[in-house]
């Protein structure tokens, strides 16, 4: 069961990163208005919640009460685990029908019985509403199956005793999981591998296009990136690359600009990599993996002596922590004298630096203008290098 979690995880993680984040992702699926209210997260919260229901091979249960609600859940979740999976294979475009499943074994068994105990357990038919079936749950449970009374029209309606082995019903269901995840997983590959190619594109964009186009390229194949940082939205980033010439608080901008979407972009190449080439690696071998590449602490701590003299050199980088620490609460911009506060810590350690004590100037005169203000800032720390 444990290769089934994983699976969902990274159906999830290719959701939340990058299904949610890019266009061009969504467009390779059904991102209709109803899916956009991000109900799949009850799918994986449902998943989350219930497989400890599937792995519980041996419940700890002794009464015919217990058996008897337990064996009722397992086929429930197996149940709503069918249609879920249903869902997401149209969620994801698989080309998965139901009338597919429906010639699956591992599907349509389990769906039966769980149909004859729960779902209808007295069955006519549509037309002339006559009896097809009754089935009544044992009263002789074990632990190890689900026993009940079937009388079906195919056996002119005769006593029947029918036995389900419950290990059997499980490795059905988890077999039924890991076909159809993994024909999730190999459509959201080829959606990850078109993305990288819209990212290689992007890469060239950079090098040759003018920085309007760029934007408005960003605006439709890596949109996030244009969020995640104060000012680089496209109405301000355009407002500051117009002033890049005037003063060198907005060309450092800029070129943070560019430096930081080249990461980008290289960081979810990379990402997206590593989400192609993820396998399911079995428990015994993960640990035994992992075994492997246990080290001793001692290869990479280097202990000292608190009496060696030599630790004199060594000293704490006070001003660089309370820097950081400034910049940091700077950066929030929670209130007024929260910026003279933190400001001052800065200027206290760098009082004869002339461009850190006008730019700090220049964020006090323009306190409520953002882009002044973390232009400024932003010169400031590079000026700090820390």
């Amino acid at each position: 069961m444990n290769e089934v979690k994983e699976k969902i995880d990274q159906i999830r993680l290719v959701w939340n990163n990058y299904i949610l984040e890019y266009k061009s992702c969504r467009k390779h699926i059904n991102f209709t208005e109803d899916i956009q209210t991000n109900y799949i997260g009850i799918i994986f919260g449902y998943f989350d919640d219930t497989l400890e229901i599937i792995c519980d091979r041996k419940p700890n249960i002794k009464s015919f009460y217990q058996k008897f609600s337990h064996h009722i859940s397992l086929l429930q979740t197996i149940y709503i685990h069918q249609d879920f999976i249903e869902e997401m294979l149209y969620i994801f475009k698989c080309n998965v029908t139901k009338g597919d499943l429906k010639k699956d074994e591992n599907y349509f068994i389990n769906r039966e019985i769980r149909n004859e105990l729960i779902g209808h357990p007295i069955r006519k038919s549509k037309i002339g509403n006559r009896l097809i079936s009754a089935s009544l749950f044992g009263y002789q449970q074990k632990q190890s199956q689900i026993s009940y009374l079937r009388y079906h029209i195919d056996n002119e309606h005769n006593f029947d005793l029918r036995t389900i082995d419950i290990a059997l019903l499980i490795d059905r269901h988890i077999n039924f999981l890991n076909l159809y995840l993994d024909k999730i997983l190999q459509k959201l590959s080829k959606v990850i591998k078109d993305y990288i190619k819209v990212l290689d594109g992007l890469n060239k964009s950079i090098k040759k296009q003018s920085f309007d186009t760029i934007i408005k390229i960003l605006s439709i194949t890596f949109e996030s990136f244009l969020e995640h940082k104060n000012l680089y939205n496209a109405s301000d980033i355009l407002k500051i690359y117009k002033l890049k010439d005037v003063h060198p608080r907005y060309s450092n901008y800029i070129n943070e600009f560019f430096f930081e979407l080249e990461s980008s972009i290289y960081e979810a190449k990379l990402n997206a990599s590593n989400f192609i080439a993820w396998k399911y690696i079995p428990q015994n071998k993960s640990n035994h993996r992992a075994q492997n590449l246990k080290v001793s602490f001692c290869d990479y701590i280097k202990f000292v002596d608190n009496n060696d003299d030599d630790n004199e050199k060594v000293k704490p980088k006070d001003n660089i922590n309370h820097n950081n620490y400034a910049l940091g609460k700077l950066y929030s911009k929670r209130d007024y004298a929260s910026f003279e506060l933190f400001s001052s810590i800065i200027k206290s350690s760098t009082s004869n630096n002339n461009l850190i004590i006008e730019e700090f100037d220049h964020m006090r005169i323009n306190y409520f203008n953002d882009i002044e203000y973390y232009c400024s800032l932003s010169l400031i720390e590079k000026e700090l290098d820390v």
